[in-house]
């Protein structure tokens, strides 16, 4: 990779020169250099080294260190120890001793002190890739970054509870740490110096041999001071196209500590935003538009204001739950409440007789803005009451005991996988708060709620005990018998009676064989014939669900009676 490989690499904006560098390019370099004083992400480790080098690297060093440094003699810098180095040290007229050494970093022969260094370059032959890189641990902690191998970066969770990348590898996947960049959002850095009162110091040395070189010229440099772009360097270039720049540039904090301080104060004292929604007003027996903003509803303590009450139902297309139930990495559905990683908090909904969402006016004040935007999209006129559920628990003060036959069916499975039966062993446990009641018509959606059930409850089903069991009741099985097949032969075998049998193995056998015709035939026609005839029977697919959890539920509970051990005797 030759030297404008590495700023495209770094910089989209130099594609242009992606057909080769055919001479030094000296301007090319120091713009890419003048960018780092005003991107919005900054240079931490670049380099590469084919057609001559590219090498830039970045220390965080305190701001009364710079004055120690002659930057009008163009200074020479020496990293010394990149890294921590302890170990056996002898020579130099001394007896043989262990020394411990900090990474260090030397500019015209002065040490700088409370020098940070950014990055470290790290090898290890035990590993596929044998480089990598690692960063610091006060810069990890502080900013609360993590590893995620799947966006080769350093993240966090941003506001929205998304997975923002914040130091960036781009690295060849070669032998060596050529040609790579290692970058990190500008705001961390920002943010770092000015708690700190650092700035960030970047040393570079950029030198391009062409093809056909054959020797330096002569050793002339220029020297170049520019104190308002904060650049110092000494470069040379001949005729040949050969040419190298070495030296370093300071970026500044744009902001002291107290500034940034009163900047990120103001942006979390802004008056945050309120969607409006059409909501039951039921406090005046109307239908309105309301903002969710806490002013604009009364709560219970104010019986002379004229305002809807904090618990004005709002009411939704089942829909906007669809958005939660695609990405279960980053929202977690429990029975009625939903939640964002890092983010938001819904604190109640359920759904009503007319299939509709709802929730509180209050508890949609708690979500974000951009959540409340999304939700309003689906708000629509009350079609029905309130969920029974919702009227007991929210407005009456009662628990309701009605029973919720998925709910029912998902705490049981919890309890099997928990009790450590041998004949029920739960391998995926997250899928469980990944099943939630089809509310909409969407065929995908209740095909997906199918497959979901018959991987946490069939897949359970641990066959390898039901095979110790026929074994010692000296069944011969065939190779290709399934779980459920082999759970009913052995059932036979304890002449276990006939009508429990079928209780127990036939909503198993039943959702196995749906699961099989509609996954992956889900558009064809006996498929479609299939769906046709469960919706006749059932009529929507939240109730198809319903049934087929109260069956499974039953059968969790017979098979868990029937595989009980008998309590031992006291002797």
């Amino acid at each position: 990779m030759s030297a404008s490989s590495i700023i495209n690499l770094s910089y989209p904006q130099y594609e242009q020169h992606s057909h080769g560098v055919e001479q030094f390019e000296k301007e090319l370099f120091l713009e890419l250099l003048s960018l780092q004083q005003t991107d919005r992400s900054l240079l931490l480790e670049a380099s590469s080294f084919n057609e001559g080098q590219v090498f830039i690297k970045s220390f965080l060093i305190p701001k009364s260190e710079i004055s120690k440094i002659d930057f009008k003699t163009i200074p020479e810098w020496d990293i010394g120890n990149d890294t921590w180095q302890c170990g056996l040290v002898y020579g130099g007229g001394k007896p043989p001793r262990v020394e411990f050494n900090e990474p260090s970093l030397r500019i015209s022969g002065v040490e700088i002190e409370g020098t940070k260094h950014l990055i470290h370059r790290r090898h290890f032959d035990g590993l596929p890739n044998k480089n990598y890189y690692e960063v610091p641990q006060f810069l990890l902690f502080a900013h609360d970054l993590h590893w995620v191998r799947e966006k080769n970066s350093w993240c966090r969770l941003d506001t929205n509870g998304d997975i923002e990348s914040v130091i960036k590898v781009q690295q060849d996947s070669g032998k060596s740490f050529s040609d790579s960049v290692v970058s990190i959002n500008r705001e961390i850095i920002e943010l770092q110096m000015a708690a700190t009162d650092n700035v960030l110091l970047q040393v570079f040395d950029y030198t391009f041999i062409p093809k056909g070189f054959s020797a330096w010229q002569h050793t002339e440099c220029e020297s170049i001071s520019d104190d308002n772009t904060n650049i110092f360097y000494k470069f040379h270039s001949q005729n040949d196209g050969a040419g190298f720049i070495r030296g370093c540039q300071i970026v500044y904090p744009k902001f002291t500590s107290e500034e940034l301080g009163a900047i990120l104060k103001a942006k979390e004292d802004k008056p945050k935003k309120y969607e409006t929604f059409i909501i039951n007003d039921f406090k005046n027996n109307q239908t309105i538009e309301s903002s969710c903003d806490p002013k604009a509803t009364a709560s219970y303590f104010q019986p002379d204001s004229n305002l809807p009450f904090q618990t004005s139902p709002v009411f939704f297309n089942a829909s906007v739950l669809d958005k939660y139930k695609s990405d279960p990495e980053k929202y977690t559905l429990e029975n009625r409440s939903i939640s964002c990683r890092n983010s938001w908090y819904l604190r109640e909904y359920d759904f009503n007789e007319a299939g509709q969402i709802h929730t509180l006016i209050c508890d949609l004040a708690d979500l974000p803005f951009q959540e409340q935007v999304y939700w309003k999209s689906f708000n629509e006129n009350p079609k029905g009451a309130i969920s029974k559920r919702t009227l007991l628990n929210s407005f009456l003060g009662e628990f309701d005991s009605e029973p919720d036959n998925l709910r029912d069916l998902k705490d049981y499975a919890f309890h099997l996988g928990a009790s450590n039966y041998e004949w029920f062993k739960l391998h995926e446990p997250s899928l469980i708060n990944q099943i939630h009641y089809p509310l909409t018509n969407s065929q995908k959606i209740w095909i997906d709620t199918i497959l979901l059930l018959a991987k946490v409850v069939v897949e359970s089903i641990e066959k390898s005990y039901l095979k110790r069991i026929a074994k010692e009741l000296n069944l011969v099985l065939e190779p290709s018998i399934g779980s459920i097949k082999l759970l009913k032969e052995i059932l036979n075998l304890k002449n276990t009676p006939p009508d429990v049998i079928d209780e127990a193995v036939n909503p198993l056998l039943d959702l196995n064989n749906l699961r099989a015709k509609l996954a992956a035939h889900s558009s064809g026609e006996e498929a479609q014939a299939i769906k046709c005839s469960l919706l006749s029977k059932h009529k929507t697919p939240h109730k198809h669900i319903e049934a087929i959890s109260f069956d499974l539920l039953n059968s969790l509970k017979i098979i868990e009676i029937l595989f009980k051990p008998p309590p031992t005797r006291p002797t």
